[in-house]
């Protein structure tokens, strides 16, 4: 029962972590999302022209404001037809080239949707570079470019602005202990675009997202994988219904379960001394169970020589009989003041040895007091196998087992016809004269 309390509680404590993990996967995504909404709508209203023309210092005007309200943004600029940068918030930015070939998802056409590219190190075009799937010399200047297509006139031109990571890592790193686990940003394409854990390599793909194409299939889940190979974590990832990017937060499983482990700490701190003591009474109890069981088999192991000892040696006759009166064993004595061979006498009825000088109810009258009290004793006369008879002095006891049921009969017996016989002759010599060889009665009314 402790160890499914346990098991009960620890699954708790995991469904709680994937919870909370949950909870803040969808708080960072609802962030970044709402950001990337409002830098969206205020780059195209600043880039867009009423007349058709296109006036580039008026739109480095808006540009200026848009930054000044917005610290998740480095630049906000204007890309021509040829990638080439004819307008910017930055002024250092103006005339660089930058391929938008691997920003994702794919255009097709006019661009009228946001276009996320990889990470590029520095702060801003004027001095960065895109840097792929490596880590950058200095981790602490990185920008994210993205794209939106806008029409100015007869021009297919296209919003360019790099956004701050730093910005958005600082907002999850407030609300996040980053001790207990990390946060990052993914492209639907599996591409990590940011992530609390500097360590990371931005920019390389994550496979456990992009061999089985999760991101693409489900808007939201959770589960429990090994991060990096080694460090067990609970995931739970969302993906903007806007943009295309997922949230993925980790929560170390460490971590989730502390709070179980100082509970189950606590609860084994109180069951295992209780089971010990249980132990080490069962235990005791056990073995004086053991010697007692010892005390009893040798007891009745003792008592069973001394039986057999009695049995074998005794001078009065012996016969064991079942239930139903077959005799199951007899000793010597029995042998000799019968007759009767051991062999002879095994499974034979005891009437085997009746002399006919006790009549019918004699012998009912001996059955009922066995089956009212369980013992019998008197004389009785039965007859040698050599057809003599003798008479005996014959006790016999009913043997129950623990229900009261009779198993066994048990008789002894002694041979009393010498003391019969001088028993008559006693009697004889009192009451008869041998002189005149009458009864002494003739001889006093003779006088």
């Amino acid at each position: 029962m402790t160890a499914y309390t346990l098991w009960l509680l620890r699954s708790d404590a995991i469904k709680s972590g994937l919870a909370i993990s949950a909870i803040f996967t969808r708080s960072f995504e609802d962030h970044l999302t709402q950001s990337l909404r409002v830098t969206e709508l205020a780059g195209v209203n600043a880039a867009s022209s009423e007349t058709g023309q296109l006036n580039l210092r008026q739109m480095e005007t808006h540009f200026v404001f848009i930054l000044r309200n917005s610290p998740f943004l480095r630049s906000v600029s204007l890309l021509d037809e040829s990638n080439l940068i004819i307008a910017s918030s930055n002024s250092a930015n103006l005339g660089i080239t930058v391929s938008t070939k691997d920003f994702f998802p794919v255009a097709a056409g006019t661009q009228s949707f946001l276009r996320l590219g990889t990470p590029w190190a520095g702060r801003d075009f004027a001095d960065g570079h895109a840097i792929g799937n490596q880590m950058p010399e200095d981790t602490s200047g990185r920008f994210l470019p993205a794209t939106h297509g806008v029409d100015i006139g007869p021009r297919n031109l296209s919003l360019l602005v790099a956004l701050n990571p730093d910005y958005f890592l600082n907002f999850m790193s407030r609300q996040f202990d980053t001790r207990s686990g990390s946060v990052e940003v993914l492209r639907l394409d599996g591409i990590q675009l940011m992530s609390t854990d500097y360590e990371q390599r931005f920019g390389a793909p994550k496979n456990e997202f992009t061999n089985n194409g999760l991101l693409y299939e489900v808007e939201f889940g959770e589960f429990e994988q090994s991060l990096h190979g080694e460090r067990p974590v609970l995931t739970t990832f969302r993906v903007s219904p806007l943009y295309p990017l997922a949230v993925v937060t980790h929560i170390q499983r460490d971590y989730a379960l502390s709070q179980w482990e100082t509970e189950t700490k606590t609860i084994l701190g109180i069951v295992v001394p209780t089971l010990l003591i249980v132990s080490l009474m069962s235990i005791s109890r056990y073995r004086r169970q053991q010697l007692l069981e010892a005390k009893t088999n040798e007891s009745n192991r003792l008592q069973q020589i001394n039986a057999a000892r009695v049995f074998t040696n005794s001078h009065e006759g012996i016969m064991m009989c079942a239930a139903d009166g077959n005799i199951l064993d007899v000793n010597d004595a029995f042998t000799r003041i019968t007759g009767y061979g051991r062999d002879e006498i095994l499974g034979q009825n005891p009437r085997i040895l009746t002399s006919g000088r006790q009549t019918k109810e004699f012998y009912a009258d001996l059955w009922r007091d066995l089956s009212e009290h369980g013992f019998w004793s008197g004389e009785l006369w039965n007859r040698h196998k050599n057809g003599e008879v003798y008479a005996e002095m014959l006790t016999i006891s009913a043997v129950s087992d623990s229900r009261g049921v009779v198993q066994q009969f048990v008789g002894q017996f002694a041979d009393v016809t010498k003391r019969k016989m001088l028993d008559d002759q006693v009697r004889l010599m009192a009451f008869f004269d041998p002189l005149r060889e009458c009864p002494d009665f003739c001889v006093r009314g003779a006088g």
